[in-house]
C-alpha cells in the first residue's frame, strides 16, 4: 500500500510547484501517491502543478491526481469530496496538508512514521512544540487559539497545543472515524473530536511555523472581516456540538525519529 497525500488548493499558483518539487516520493519503503483537489481555482495552480512534476528527479516519480471543482466551495467542502474518493482505497496512512507552503513535505516523514508504526490514529504538526519558527504569529491567530484551546478543555476534555493545524496523519481507523460537516476551516477540529470519540490514540510532533504574504484565504469571498468572522462561527459551532458529546484525547509524548 503506501501513503496517501490529500492537498486542497485554491489559487495558489507559485507555491504548490515548490511543495509538489520537494514532495518525498517514498517514506521508509512507503510510495507516497498525491491528490490534488482543485477547488475551483482561477489562477495557473493546475497547469503549475504538471511543471513540478517536470522538475522531480526522475528516480523519484510521484504518482499524482486531480480532483476538480468547477467553483469554489471552500476547504472542508475540498477534504469531503477527497475522502469520500480514498477512504476505501487502500493506504497505510493517510495525509492532509496545505498547498500554500505552511507544511513543508521535508517533515512528512516525522508525521506519518507514528501511524506507519501504529502508535497513533491521528497524528498532529504542531506548531508549538519548540520547533523552529520562520514567521511570528499574527495577533489575531494567537488569541483564536489561546481561546479554543482554553474552551476546548475547559468543555470537553481535549488537549492539544495546535488544534488548527492543518498538517495532519490518519491511519485507516482514524479516518474511518472522522465525519466532517462545515464547508470552511472547521475540519481540523472536526477531525479531532471524531478521534476522541472513537477513543483513538492522537499524537504531535512539532514542525515549523511559517507564515508567509497570501497564505489565508479566509476572506477571499466576503472580505477579511466577515471573512474570518464566518471562521470563528463554524468553530463555535464545532465547539458546541462537541461538547454535547463530550470526547477526550490524551497527548502522547513526541519522539524523534530514527532516520
Amino acid at each position: 500500500m503506501g501513503v496517501t497525500v490529500v492537498m486542497p488548493c485554491f489559487n495558489e499558483a507559485g507555491k504548490i510547484g515548490d511543495v509538489l518539487a520537494e514532495m518525498p516520493g517514498s517514506i521508509d519503503g512507503y510510495r507516497v501517491s498525491l491528490l490534488v483537489v482543485d477547488d475551483g481555482s482561477t489562477d495557473d495552480s493546475v497547469a503549475e502543478v504538471g511543471r513540478a512534476l517536470d522538475r522531480r528527479p526522475k528516480p523519484d516519480p510521484l504518482d499524482v491526481r486531480i480532483l476538480p471543482q468547477s467553483v469554489n466551495r471552500g476547504k472542508g467542502a475540498a477534504l469531503m469530496r477527497a475522502l469520500d474518493l480514498v477512504r476505501f482505497e487502500p493506504f497505510d496512512a493517510l495525509v492532509w496538508m496545505d498547498s500554500d507552503g505552511q507544511h513543508l513535505p521535508s517533515y512528512l516523514p516525522d508525521l506519518v512514521r507514528p501511524i506507519l508504526r501504529h502508535q497513533a490514529d491521528l497524528c498532529v504538526g504542531s506548531r508549538y512544540l519548540g520547533a523552529s519558527s520562520c514567521g511570528s504569529v499574527p495577533l489575531n491567530r494567537r488569541l483564536v487559539r489561546l481561546g479554543s484551546i482554553r474552551a476546548i478543555a475547559r468543555i470537553t476534555g481535549f488537549v492539544s497545543t495546535d488544534p488548527f493545524s492543518g498538517f495532519r496523519a490518519f491511519s485507516r481507523a482514524g479516518l474511518g472515524s472522522v465525519e466532517l460537516r462545515g464547508r470552511g476551516y472547521e475540519a481540523e477540529l472536526e477531525s479531532c473530536f471524531s478521534i476522541g470519540r472513537a477513543q483513538l490514540r492522537f499524537q504531535e510532533v512539532p514542525i515549523p511555523r511559517i507564515y508567509g504574504p497570501g497564505t489565508s484565504k479566509m476572506g477571499y469571498q466576503q472580505g477579511a472581516l466577515r471573512g474570518r468572522l464566518k471562521v470563528l462561527a463554524g468553530y463555535a459551532r464545532t465547539i458546541s456540538a462537541a461538547r454535547r458529546q463530550r470526547p477526550t484525547l490524551t497527548v502522547l509524548p513526541f519522539r524523534s525519529s530514527v532516520h
